[in-house]
């Protein structure tokens, strides 16, 4: 995708974000290159840069950018984008867990993850996922399906687990497996993530249970 995205005509992933709003209806207003210090604040990335004055967040914040859009049905609302470093250290560094976690309880989708929250390196943002959604939809290369605790989540499978791409075949999940076996799938007539083909998709609905009293 990257060299895809650096060789044109289309340069860079704020195009497609405008194609795609633009063919969901919506109007931009504005738009902004953004920087976050380390506690999550919002700081204009071009203002960072006319100071003449390098501090945290220019050197570590996340740097992202903000569109204001609207329709008929909705007043004026946000798209955040970041590009960074999501492991462990860089997320430390970057301000954008605490960013996220002013904006509350949320939805969360996971595709073509290259399966880095099964990785340890990788465990803050795997957490704070778990913790900040109240649901989840993914596919196999998101969250390993032993993280998600049976008295916490409601798991619905949906099209077919066949097992991940050679490049990934070391991140089988046989509990997966099993799931898809066990339980009523619903099928999925599109494909999705790295096995895209007719009958390889799959998709797993995570949702959070409500605490007991």
């Amino acid at each position: 995708m990257r060299s895809q995205l650096s060789a044109g005509p289309v340069f860079g992933t704020l195009p497609l974000l405008y194609v795609f709003l633009a063919r969901a209806g919506k109007t931009i207003s504005e738009a902004e290159t953004i920087v976050l210090d380390q506690e999550g604040n919002i700081k204009q990335a071009d203002a960072e840069r006319k100071s003449g004055e390098i501090g945290e967040a220019s050197q570590d914040g996340a740097r992202g950018i903000r569109i204001v859009f609207s329709d008929q049905n909705h007043s004026r609302q946000s798209l955040y984008y970041f590009s960074g470093d999501v492991s462990n250290d860089g997320l430390r560094k970057s301000g954008l867990l605490k960013f996220c976690g002013k904006l509350g309880q949320t939805n969360a989708l996971i595709k073509s993850a290259s399966y880095l929250l099964h990785r340890d390196r990788y465990a803050d943002l795997r957490d704070f996922i778990l913790k900040q959604s109240t649901l989840v939809l993914q596919d196999d290369s998101g969250i390993p399906i032993s993280y998600f605790d049976a008295t916490k989540w409601e798991l619905q499978p949906f099209g077919n687990y066949v097992g991940p791409i050679p490049l990934f075949r070391n991140r089988y999940q046989a509990s997966l497996a099993r799931l898809f076996r066990a339980r009523d799938r619903k099928g999925i007539d599109f494909g999705v993530g790295y096995q895209w083909r007719r009958n390889t998709s799959n998709l797993l609905l995570a949702i959070k249970k409500a605490p007991i009293l």
